[in-house]
């Protein structure tokens, strides 16, 4: 579980480092439009995010857990690196259009990797240890940013995020693309199945 704190730690840092809010104030400094626009924009990825959440279990079951986590979160982490490369609103837009509507596609799969991979008693305070350490992660990223936004390189967030997201991704694929999942249940699948052929031999 270390090193998938760690790897978590730096997905949050990242997703702190461009959050929704940076994002958003990010697209208004470069292109300067109508805030109606922008509430649009933010309105259409989240759509998009949700619906493309629907496929994230069907797909799981498909492809695999780690699978799903990593290649339906490359793509969004590739948008945030090369957010700040278009210099058309449109490009910009289709960028933030891959970026949130596949950003929550590796949650579910995620929670179910965790869970397939630490004993049952241990499931609700893992959880919690994963879902603080996730938040404290994110708290450093927008003073990060900010120090970059007052030096005039708020683009560098971005490459910094995307590079870091892109690193879990790979980290993640690579330390648990072979894991085995739900071995502690098998476990004591086999320890019960060993108890019950004891008490039948001494039946006998």
């Amino acid at each position: 579980m270390l090193i998938l704190w760690a790897l978590l730690m730096a997905d949050n840092a990242a997703d702190g480092m461009v959050s929704m809010s940076l994002t958003t104030y990010y697209m208004d400094q470069k292109f300067h439009l109508p805030k109606s626009m922008l509430g649009d924009f933010l309105s259409t990825a989240y759509f998009l995010a949700a619906l493309s959440s629907v496929f994230a279990g069907p797909l799981a079951r498909h492809i695999g857990l780690v699978n799903t986590m990593v290649f339906t979160h490359i793509p969004s982490s590739a948008a945030v690196l090369f957010f700040p490369l278009p210099k058309s609103v449109t490009a910009t837009f289709a960028l933030l259009l891959v970026r949130v509507g596949l950003n929550n596609m590796d949650q579910a799969p995620r929670a179910a990797l965790i869970a397939a991979v630490v004993k049952p008693e241990e499931r609700t305070a893992v959880m919690g240890i994963t879902s603080t350490l996730r938040t404290l992660a994110s708290t450093m990223g927008p003073s990060i940013t900010g120090v970059l936004a007052d030096g005039g390189r708020f683009w560098v967030a971005f490459v910094v995020a995307g590079a870091l997201r892109l690193t879990y991704d790979l980290g993640i694929f690579t330390m648990f693309i072979n894991i085995k999942l739900n071995k502690h249940e098998e476990e004591e699948q086999v320890a019960r199945e060993g108890d019950e052929e004891e008490v039948e031999r001494r039946r006998e």
